[in-house]
C-alpha cells in the first residue's frame, strides 16, 4: 500500500508534529515542508495493509531525520507545481489541504482583522453574521482557488493579511449584495427590525419540522445539523465542526450532506401521504 494513500488522514498530523518539533506555524512553511517529503519520500514507500501506525511513526521519523533538507530554501519553492507532483500520490486535494491549512493557521486573525474594517466602513455585521459569512467563504471554495496562484516568495509571512484581504473582497460584494450597508451616522440610531409575524410563524413551523425528522437521525448526524444550523444554539461554521465531526472541512461537509440526506428522505417521507389525499380531493 503507497504512503500516499495515508493523505489527507496525515496532512494535520504532520502539520502538528512541525510545530511542535520545529516550531513551524506558519502554512506556506509547512505546505513547502509535508509536500517535499511526499514528493522525495513517501512516493515509493510500501506499507502492509493497515499498517496506519507504523506509517505514522515513520512519517515522524522521515520529518525528524531530514527537516533540515525539506524545509532549506523553501521560501524559493514554486509551490503550484510542487503540489501538482504530489497530486499524482493520492486522491487527496492537496490544493484544498492548502486553504484548510491556511484558515485554520491565520484564519482567526485575518476574519477578525477584515470583519473590524467591515465595521468601521458602516456594515451591520453581528458575530453570528461574521460566522456565516466566514462559513459561506470557506464553502464558496474561493480561498482554494485564490491559493493556485499564491507565490511562497511574496506571500510567506504574510498570509494573514493576504487571507483578511481575500475575505475582505469576499464579504464586501456579499454585504453589498444583501444591502446590510449603513451610513455611519445613521448606526446609533437605526432601530433592531423585528420580524413580520408570518415570518415567525414559518420560522416555528420549519424549527418543529426539522426537530421532529432529526429525532429519527443517528445521534452523530443529530447534533452534527443541530450545530451546524443553530438548533438549541448559534450556528457553527464548518471549520468549527472539524476535528469532532471529520478530520477536515471538506469530511465534515461530506458527512453533513449525507445527514441532511437522510433528513429530506425523513421529511418527505412525513409530506408523502398529505400530498397523495390532496392530489385526490382536487
Amino acid at each position: 500500500m503507497g504512503a500516499g494513500h495515508f493523505f489527507p488522514e496525515f496532512f494535520f498530523d504532520c502539520a502538528a508534529f512541525l510545530e511542535e518539533r520545529f516550531d513551524v506555524r506558519g502554512s506556506s512553511q509547512a505546505m513547502v515542508v509535508i509536500a517535499r517529503l511526499a514528493d522525495r519520500y513517501l512516493r515509493f514507500e510500501t506499507f502492509p495493509p493497515g499498517g496506519t501506525a507504523a506509517a505514522r511513526q515513520w512519517i515522524h521519523t522521515a520529518l525528524e531525520r531530514h527537516f533540515a533538507e525539506l524545509a532549506e530554501g523553501w521560501r524559493e519553492e514554486n509551490l503550484s507545481e510542487l503540489l501538482e507532483r504530489v497530486q499524482e500520490l493520492s486522491e487527496a486535494g492537496w490544493q484544498d489541504l492548502h486553504a484548510e491549512l491556511m484558515n485554520y493557521r491565520h484564519g482567526p486573525q485575518a476574519y477578525e482583522w477584515a470583519g473590524g474594517k467591515l465595521r468601521r466602513k458602516g456594515f451591520r455585521l453581528s458575530l453570528d453574521g461574521q460566522h456565516d459569512l466566514t462559513a459561506g467563504f470557506l464553502e464558496s471554495g474561493v480561498l482554494a482557488r485564490s491559493l493556485a496562484g499564491f507565490e511562497v516568495q511574496k506571500g510567506a509571512g504574510r498570509e494573514t493579511s493576504w487571507l483578511a484581504t481575500l475575505f475582505y473582497r469576499y464579504a464586501l460584494r456579499e454585504l453589498l449584495r444583501r444591502r446590510h450597508f449603513l451610513p455611519p451616522g445613521d448606526l446609533a440610531a437605526w432601530p433592531a427590525a423585528g420580524p413580520a409575524p408570518d415570518e415567525v410563524f414559518v420560522r416555528k413551523e420549519t424549527r418543529r419540522l426539522l426537530s421532529e425528522g432529526l429525532r429519527g437521525l443517528p445521534a452523530a448526524e443529530y447534533k452534527l445539523i443541530a450545530l451546524r444550523f443553530g438548533l438549541g444554539a448559534r450556528p457553527h461554521a464548518l471549520n468549527e465542526l472539524a476535528p469532532d465531526f471529520g478530520p477536515t472541512v471538506y469530511k465534515v461537509r461530506e458527512r453533513l450532506r449525507a445527514g441532511l440526506m437522510m433528513l429530506g428522505a425523513r421529511l418527505h417521507g412525513r409530506r408523502e401521504p398529505e400530498s397523495r389525499e390532496r392530489r385526490g380531493s382536487i
